[in-house]
């Protein structure tokens, strides 16, 4: 819409064709007008174009830890041995073929052997006892799932009346209590 200020010297048909005027100067030159007297061009800029709308990703799904721990005795003389040099003897070991053991991991009680999928897992887990016996370890496993649990507003020392309450054994019984399972380690925090 267009204000003009009204003089008195316009009459009613002048002030048309002063805004007929204007109004042609605003607008685009007739040849790109369509049938319906929108200008082409813009007619395309006026409409929203369809940007292709993106899914929210899916929820990762869980993998499965397909590693398995060589747990060393700290007197082992594969303790301290490289992560290579370990993942090789392995293979070595069992005639795998050296793609078939793509990772081996230092962890603070041994070693993490990553297989490539779960057929060469299963020969691992196969050969658990030839393992141990070549490499000194104490066990070989796969991960098991561990928590963490916190239990809150426990005192270092506690007394029943003039008694001392030793609070390790409390915290493993109310572990117990509370999840069926024997804790592991505690430790104050």
């Amino acid at each position: 819409m267009l204000l003009v200020p009204l003089q008195p010297s316009l009459r009613p048909s002048s002030l048309k064709l002063l805004l007929k005027r204007r109004s042609t100067a605003l607008s685009p030159p007739p040849s790109t007008l369509t049938a319906k007297g929108v200008n082409s061009a813009s007619a395309s800029r006026s409409t929203p174009r369809s940007s292709p709308i993106r899914k929210a990703a899916p929820p990762p799904t869980p993998q499965s830890d397909g590693r398995i721990f060589l747990r060393l005795d700290r007197d082992s003389p594969f303790a301290n041995n490289d992560t290579f040099a370990i993942r090789k003897e392995v293979q070595t070991f069992l005639r795998l073929a050296p793609t078939d053991i793509p990772g081996c991991h230092k962890v603070p009680t041994g070693f993490a052997l990553v297989p490539k999928n779960d057929a060469v897992r299963q020969t691992l887990l196969a050969h658990k006892d030839e393992i141990s016996a070549r490499f000194g370890c104490v066990q070989v496993e796969v991960p098991k799932k561990w928590a963490t649990y916190a239990v809150q507003n426990v005192p270092m020392m506690m007394r029943l009346g003039m008694v001392p309450v030793d609070t390790t054994t409390a915290i493993k019984d109310e572990m117990l209590v509370q999840t069926s399972q024997e804790p592991i380690a505690l430790r104050p925090s």
